[in-house]
């Protein structure tokens, strides 16, 4: 469980660091802003979806948050 927990951890790193490279370009904040609304949206609508799914299958209730 601790290896997931880690992987999680870096994952959200890369995320704010990603969110971080955007924002250094300050003179341009709707442009950031609707970058990172972008990757939100993908997050919720794509990504978490098949996260979920992939756990069905799976039968992994706990990544399911179905404890």
């Amino acid at each position: 469980m601790r290896g997931v927990f880690e992987a999680v951890s870096f994952s959200e790193f890369i995320h704010a660091k990603n969110h971080l490279k955007v924002l250094e370009d300050i003179n341009d904040v709707k442009k950031n802003l609707e970058t990172a609304y972008k990757g939100e949206i993908y997050e919720i609508e794509e990504m978490y979806p098949k996260f979920y799914e992939e756990a069905e299958k799976e039968g992994n209730k706990r990544a399911m948050n179905k404890h």
